[in-house]
């Protein structure tokens, strides 16, 4: 298995192979999110792997809206509040929560 080559210094490779398996077959929220009332603000790094999904997400929540932060990597957003936090408060002073 390839985790044996890129993670050698680790002590259980079977576990390790047993929870990437599972990750990769988890089943999805999309029957749930048309379910979601309360307001959503999804944001999501440019460059994250999760950028197009969250971006999707929003077209099946009643009350949901969606940034994009633009010139991040997957992660960094978490170190760049000064980035997020405007976005925050537009959408927590709106009434819905549905503005763009």
């Amino acid at each position: 298995m390839a985790w044996r080559r890129l993670c050698p210094r680790l002590l259980d490779y079977d576990a390790l192979t047993v929870v990437y398996q599972n990750v990769l077959t988890w089943p999805t929220a999309d029957d749930l999110l048309p379910s979601i009332t309360a307001p959503c603000l999804l944001y999501a790094d440019e460059k994250d792997p999760m950028h197009d999904g969250a971006k999707e997400a929003v077209k099946h929540i009643q009350h949901a809206s969606f940034v994009s932060i633009p010139g991040l990597e997957h992660g960094d957003v978490f170190e760049r509040s000064d980035l997020v936090i405007p976005h925050a408060k537009k959408f927590l002073s709106s009434d819905t929560g549905n503005e763009p």
